[in-house]
């Protein structure tokens, strides 16, 4: 059967333009009414079957359930011929054939039909492996045939259609046979025995490198369920198995140790024990070392895409225009679209769960989105794994000591956290309205639009045009020898005619031979970020870090994943819709993430946008509104990177997702002598919501950690979303810009900004609340969208939700470091002054040019002479550079090496500048500073 949605292109003279295929990039023509009369039911059976089984590889554009429709017919005919034996004439004619074709292996013919058909139902497109399995199954079928007729029909000479109904048919006598006869009935039976075992690696879709790793885990799995059943005989479960806890009646498997980093451990760093026999004959060991190989990596995806447009195209086709006796242009008639794909089932993760929810074990989904074997609450519930940070977890299981909340809003004790966490129910978000494809202002500038074309005497039509929330883009199409100048040309005209001043023009349309002019709708609607989230993308994704971002001018459902960005800068002018989407963020995270999952550092300098996150589970430490305590915890951040690459170092992975699910299926285990527990590292994010403020109070602390987090910590899962209204070039320096490939841009003030934010122009013709252009990693081009939409209310449900469920457990180590800092910033020393900031800069200067000129500090530092000299006397007085010489330059007593030593002397950190050996060979002095 014809391939039901058809990728293949229209001419440019073709009379309208379908839906754009997401997958293949081509335009589709619509679909004619006796055709979708046609393929009603079968897709209502295909719809039926993705919603009762899940839907794996599914693209609606490849689907083929008018085939399948078919197979399952031919299964039910096949069931009466071969299962029942129906004396009716098609009955009979069908055993005939089926029976010559098959043998006595035609009664496995209906079920094989019907196999076949939900796999196509419920898998279509490139990355299904459709002709693969397939292939597997008819490979089996034919390799089974082949070995009954070696064993049954060989005997017989020549070919008598009687004995082959009775043994394996004519499949099985095409080789089966002439096998037997060439060698004997054992070979050949053998080899048709390893031809199924072949068949049976293109149904699973493995490789025959796997079947040692897949073995192995197999024998885990039975070792596991023997250790589990033991493990709940008795009270001194923690004595037989030290490395499962307990959860009520569900145990979670851990593993002994990882570095500490801190010390603790350095010494107990021995080899680990010896693999076991399973694992020396099956795994892939070397030596005594552990097989921590996976299945798949991180790295192991050629092309990734941090953005993903998906849901109904509102695109409306349009017939082409006729001209009537007089010359004059009619406006084109409208063309109704296709039908909208089947609504894809909740997963688990996502269903709503009431307070008495059964607990199972079920395959948990990791964090990165990867299917892992651990313990998981169904539905909508999530056991707490073990947090690699708690310190009271590192030995023993053992319960959690009562401790007052570090920095908590509440003197209040937390309490143990539950065995359960409930993910809130998506119903708490408002439902939108539904889309409007069409309405009659899209009517009055479609005729604008051709009025205009003809006075200025340019051969162009509008052939269609894709409605979105708040703009609609109009497709043009030129006619043979136009140049596109003279439609882009007619910019400011065509603002007139449809009464507008914000017109954007693109040509062309990325994937298309047309020209896209983006008119805002008189009409706009409103995005909510609960369509979003229940769109089917998003219900079938189980990354906990896939964020709504609202809906693109194709009326498509746009979402991002915020560990594909890696980091995103967000700028726009105030109004423009910029703490819109950080709430949309950050709702979304908590509708979707477990605080296991994903842990939140939210720095808030405006002291009343994020205040109704307060207290949630997610946070490792309260909101911050001190830019001077925002740089210590961005020094916490690179701290926790480090540490985790140490980790990813030690055990060999070069990303955390990889980690993380070799922690889950029990391939980590850490060297004897360690009492920590291994545990899977969550997600940082870490949310600023004004870095104008963070970079005016400590732009070197600020920048140089951002600089750091940016440039390496996106293996280590720690990401970062920046946010500002004021983009200029002070706030978002080259180094930030050059880190941060993903940025998303709401309505600015001018051109200017817009080129700092985005490299080029366009942001400052946007029209506010929540209208930005977006351009995430890997894209080429900015893609317009409107932002998604989430009332306060809304918020304040979803985090009473979570907030009632758990106390937040944050870092103290985040506390001290800040502490820390007030307390040097209270005692600065008197002879510095305000200056400190001047001072550690000209230090830095100095130190690292290694000359000690006060005309420099001038030019670089944008001072004056009189403090500059100041500077230079400073240096003086703590030994950084030596004594005045006239008009030459100063002599520089340290080397750069030595320049963190210096910056903690002149902050008071340490009582006297040690040089290093290097430094003290060229004449520095080992001691100086004195007052």
């Amino acid at each position: 059967m014809a391939r039901e949605a058809s990728s293949s292109k229209k001419g440019s003279g073709s009379a309208g333009r379908g839906r754009g295929s997401a997958s293949s990039g081509a335009a589709q023509p619509a679909e004619s009414l006796g055709k979708r009369a046609l393929l009603f039911v079968p897709r209502q059976i295909g719809a039926m079957v993705r919603s009762l089984t899940g839907v794996g590889e599914y693209d609606p554009v490849y689907r083929r359930d008018g085939l399948c429709f078919v197979l399952i017919v031919l299964a039910i005919f096949f069931v009466a011929s071969e299962w029942f034996r129906v004396q009716g004439a098609l009955g009979v004619a069908l055993h005939a054939a089926a029976s010559a074709v098959l043998g006595v292996m035609s009664v496995v013919l209906p079920p094989l039909l019907v196999i076949v058909a939900v796999r196509l139902m419920r898998n279509s497109g490139k990355g299904s492996d459709n002709p693969r399995v397939v292939s597997g199954w008819v490979l089996l079928l034919w390799s089974v045939c082949s070995i009954i007729d070696a064993a049954g029909a060989s005997d017989v000479r020549g070919f008598d259609i009687h004995v082959l109904q009775n043994t394996g048919g004519l499949l099985g006598f095409v080789l089966g046979s002439p096998l037997a006869w060439g060698l004997s009935k054992a070979f050949a039976i053998s080899v048709f025995v390893v031809v199924a075992l072949f068949s049976l690696l293109l149904i699973t879709r493995s490789h025959v490198t796997d079947l040692p790793d897949k073995a192995h885990d197999i024998a885990e799995r039975i070792n596991r369920g023997r250790s589990a059943s033991g493990a709940r005989k008795g009270d001194d479960a923690t004595e037989q198995f030290p490395n499962e806890v307990r959860l009520g009646d569900t145990t979670l498997a851990l593993a002994d140790g990882v570095p500490a980093h801190d010390g603790t451990d350095e010494g107990n760093r021995s080899k680990p024990a010896k693999a076991s026999w399973l694992s020396r004959l099956f795994g892939r060991v070397r030596g005594t070392d552990e097989d921590r190989s996976l299945d798949r990596y991180a790295g192991d995806e050629a092309f990734e895409r941090a953005a993903s447009h998906h849901g109904q195209t509102a695109e409306t086709a349009l017939a082409p225009r006729t001209a009537s006796s007089s010359g004059a242009s009619t406006v084109p008639t409208a063309v109704p679209a296709a039908d909208p794909q089947e609504t894809a089932v909740l997963p688990s993760f996502l269903q709503p769960a009431g307070p008495s929810a059964p607990i199972a074990e079920t395959s948990a989904v990791s964090p990165a989105g990867d299917a892992a074997p651990t313990t998981a609450m169904t539905p909508g519930a999530a056991a707490p794994a073990a947090d690699p940070w708690d310190l009271d977890n590192q030995g023993a299981p053992q319960p959690q000591p009562s401790q007052p909340i570090p920095s908590g809003d509440s003197g209040e004790t937390p309490s143990a956290d539950p065995a359960v966490y409930h993910l809130p129910d998506l119903n708490i978000l408002v439902k939108g309205q539904p889309h409007q494809a069409r309405t009659p202002a899209n009517d009055r500038v479609i005729a604008a639009l051709t009025s205009t074309f003809g006075q200025f005497n340019v051969d162009a039509k509008v052939v269609g045009f894709l409605r979105g929330p708040s703009v609609t883009q109009y497709e043009v199409e030129l006619g043979p020898g136009v140049k596109v100048e003279k439609v882009t040309n007619l910019q400011k005209n065509i603002a007139y005619a449809v009464a507008s001043s914000d017109v954007r023009i693109l040509s062309p349309i990325p994937g298309k031979s047309a020209i896209g002019i983006e008119i805002p709708n008189v009409d706009r609607e409103i995005v909510h970020l609960g369509d979003v989230l229940r769109s089917d993308k998003a219900m079938n994704d189980p990354n906990p870090m896939l964020t709504g971002v609202g809906k693109d001018v194709e009326g498509k459902f746009v979402t991002a994943d915020l560990t594909k960005m890696p980091h995103l800068l967000v700028a726009g002018a105030t109004g423009s819709g910029k703490s819109s989407f950080i709430n949309s963020m950050l709702t979304s995270i908590i509708m979707r993430a477990t605080p296991e999952q994903v842990r939140l550092i939210m720095v808030d300098p405006k002291r009343v946008e994020l205040s109704a996150y307060a207290g949630i589970p997610h946070l490792l430490t309260p909101i911050i509104t001190d830019p001077k305590k925002a740089a210590q915890a961005l020094e916490w951040v690179v701290k926790e990177m480090d540490a985790r690459y140490s980790d990813l170092e030690f055990f060999g992975f070069r990303h955390v997702k990889d980690f993380n699910e070799a922690v889950r299926a029990g391939k980590v285990h850490a060297p004897a002598g360690s009492n920590r527990k291994v545990a899977p590292y969550p997600y940082i994010l870490v949310v600023v919501d004004e870095m104008a403020d963070l970079m005016m109070v400590a732009k070197n602390d600020v920048e140089s950690s951002i600089q750091r987090i940016t440039q390496l910590a996106r293996a280590a899962g720690v990401h970062l979303v920046l946010a500002t209204q004021r983009p200029s070039v002070d706030v978002v320096t080259g180094l930030i810009k050059a880190n941060i490939p993903s940025r998303l841009a709401f309505a600015t003030s001018s051109a200017t900004d817009s080129r700092v934010i985005l490299d080029t122009v366009g942001a400052e013709t946007l029209i506010g609340q929540g209208d930005a252009l977006f351009l995430p990693m890997g894209e080429a081009k900015p893609v317009r969208v409107q932002g998604s939409w989430v009332s306060e209310s809304e918020i304040r449900k979803a985090v009473e939700f979570v907030r009632t469920q758990r106390k937040p457990h944050y870092r103290e180590d985040i506390e001290q470091m800040a502490k820390e800092a007030e307390k040097a910033a209270v005692e600065p020393d008197e002879e510095i002054g305000d200056d400190m900031e001047l001072l550690l800069q000209a230090a830095e200067l100095v130190v690292t040019s290694q000359f000690g000129s006060t005309s420099m500090l001038q030019r670089k530092l944008r001072v004056g002479f009189a403090k500059a000299g100041r500077l230079m006397d400073l240096l003086e007085s703590r030994g950084v550079v030596g004594p005045s010489e006239g008009s030459k330059a100063r002599e520089v007593l340290v080397q750069p090496q030595d320049l963190p030593a210096v910056l903690a002397f002149i902050r008071g950190e340490t009582s006297s500048l040690q040089a290093s050996p290097a430094s003290g060979a060229a004449g520095a002095p080992a001691a100086s500073g004195a007052e």
